[in-house]
């Protein structure tokens, strides 16, 4: 049997628009089954979800668990790069690119946590993360960085209730080049 581990396991309960509000409570679950120390967070917004996993990582903690898709990468990314901690990651977001490009199970919510139970028993997976800086803000990415036109097309689509899948990224390319003009310089 691995080790018990002190785990953060953070939940974002509106992933995928909220469909998949099981996942985060059964991968807590299993990580108990397993042996685990968790923590589990959930919070009503993303900055109290960040506000609250930054708080937890205070404590002796030995990796993130984040439950989403690309954003809970992302704040798993900004909190624990430059640290011994390490991030894992199971997939229930609309993207999931990051986990994707890993390998990780993204349409299986079984197989995933599978994938992150035999994942805890070996050592860390190390991967490239690089930071983007403006002005006094530095913001850590992993796998993709989105600027530019497609930056304005990823903010449009998750300003849209619907549809509630995929072709929602499509449906925002179509409307951010009806309105696209010259972007000022400076």
């Amino acid at each position: 049997m691995p080790p018990c581990l002190h785990l953060v396991v953070a939940i974002n309960a509106a992933a995928a628009f909220g469909r998949r509000r099981d996942v985060g409570p059964r991968v807590a679950q299993a990580l108990v089954v397993a042996g685990h120390q968790v923590t589990s967070l959930s919070a009503p917004s993303f900055d109290a979800l960040r506000r609250d996993v930054q708080g937890a990582l205070v404590s002796r903690v030995d990796a993130l668990v984040v439950v989403g898709g690309d954003g809970m990468v992302s704040l798993g990314t900004n909190l624990l790069a430059g640290t011994s901690r390490f991030l894992a990651i199971v997939p229930c977001g609309t993207g999931n690119d990051l986990a994707r490009g890993l390998g990780i199970p993204v349409d299986d919510t079984d197989a995933a946590i599978r994938h992150l139970l035999d994942a805890l028993t070996r050592p860390p997976r190390a991967i490239d993360a690089a930071r983007v800086r403006c002005g006094d803000t530095t913001i850590w990415f992993a796998g993709v960085l989105s600027a530019g036109f497609d930056a304005v097309v990823n903010e449009r689509a998750n300003r849209m209730r619907r549809p509630r899948e995929k072709s929602r990224y499509t449906l925002a390319i179509l409307l951010v080049l009806t309105t696209l003009g010259p972007s000022p310089t400076g």
